[in-house]
């Protein structure tokens, strides 16, 4: 009853203060906790749905610009394979007509090389004239000329140097085509069986190149906006942390879900799957304050702390930035740099002639 009794004096005397004056007494009495606002290098933005994903320059296509067949198959969907690791052998007949093309236009050229070094001798001592010497050169140059072709179509389907060098010294066709993976990656479409005919227009394999990836979230339009191309910021998601950067923000919001897509490029060593949809925790990388939920109290229509200096307890307007589940993350102002009260908040509220809490 003394207690009650002197709160109601010691609130009259104190009401509408700027200032609110205590005892070691008072403070002990109504259990007034003090605590120094956290700093934190980073403000939460939140939790996400996120998606992993690769750029679109490490998604590669693998097709053939020929009809084929494919003969065998050496790898599987969802298979991680290295560069030059066979993926399939295919045949086809324009794969074959294209070697026999490349054999007649070696054949060709070396035979005008002998009739071209032979005329060479005779415009030297003058048995023939010279034109006859000119005419056979450039005959030697467009014979050149078409099997350098031949070799760049064969390249282009897909014969690799050790098969063009193979064919153009031996002459011998071969029936079979091995299709190779040009880079380090993992197989996520595979449209090839053993025995299926193919067309030119279909694609065989899609292999996402190992390298830097994506993470793709949709985020409210108001978390967003806060959000700039190349900004540094932190993500964590299926418990590993790591630095990221904004790769792109986009410029319309969805109707529907008021989102903005948001694109964040990762480093090589997260080690993240392709697909991998996870709630993802971003923070931007921003000096902050950080204080316990329970420092900050509503007063009318703004939210205060009790900031504790040499004369007393003063109420000072707060704007929350961020929350998580234990904190509230504010900005980092000199103002807040001393201790704030973290308990019996509202008993200092109604010491201020405010007894709504």
């Amino acid at each position: 009853m003394k207690f009650i009794v002197a709160f109601i004096i010691f609130l009259i005397v104190h009401l509408h203060a700027e200032v609110i004056i205590l005892t070691p007494a008072e403070e002990k009495n109504w259990d007034i906790q003090t605590q120094i606002p956290e700093s934190s290098p980073l403000f939460p933005l939140g939790e996400f749905i996120g998606e992993v994903t690769p750029p679109p320059s490490l998604i590669q296509s693998i097709s053939l610009p020929f009809d084929a067949m494919v003969q065998q198959l050496y790898i599987a969907k969802y298979q991680q394979v290295k560069k030059g690791e066979l993926l399939a052998r295919v045949t086809g007949s324009a794969w074959i007509d294209a070697q026999q093309q490349a054999i007649k236009a070696v054949i060709d050229l070396k035979e005008q090389m002998t009739i071209t070094e032979r005329k060479r001798l005779l415009c030297q001592e003058g048995i023939i004239p010279k034109k006859e010497c000119i005419s056979a050169e450039a005959a030697l140059e467009v014979l050149r000329i078409k099997r350098d072709a031949s070799r760049a179509l064969l390249e282009g389907y897909g014969a690799n140097d050790e098969t063009l060098e193979k064919l153009f010294q031996t002459l011998k066709i071969s029936q079979t085509l091995d299709i190779v993976s040009p880079y380090n990656g993992t197989v996520t479409i595979h449209n090839a069986t053993p025995g299926k005919n193919l067309s030119s227009a279909e694609t065989l394999f899609v292999i996402y190149q190992e390298g830097r990836q994506w993470i793709e979230s949709k985020i409210e339009a108001r978390y967003a906006n806060l959000l700039q191309k190349e900004q540094s910021v932190q993500i964590t998601i299926t418990g590993k942390t790591f630095a990221a950067k904004v790769v792109e923000r986009a410029s319309v919001i969805e109707p529907e879900s008021q989102t903005l897509l948001v694109r964040f490029e990762v480093p090589e060593d997260a080690t993240l799957q392709s697909g991998l949809r996870a709630g993802t925790v971003i923070s931007i990388k921003e000096p902050m304050l950080k204080i316990p939920k329970n420092a900050v109290i509503n007063l009318g229509t703004k939210k205060i702390l009790f900031v504790k200096n040499d004369k007393g307890y003063t109420p000072v307007p707060v704007e929350i930035s961020a929350e998580d589940e234990y904190a509230y993350y504010i900005p980092d102002d000199k103002k807040y740099h001393h201790p704030v009260a973290v308990s019996s908040v509202a008993i200092l509220k109604n010491l201020i002639g405010d007894e709504n809490e």
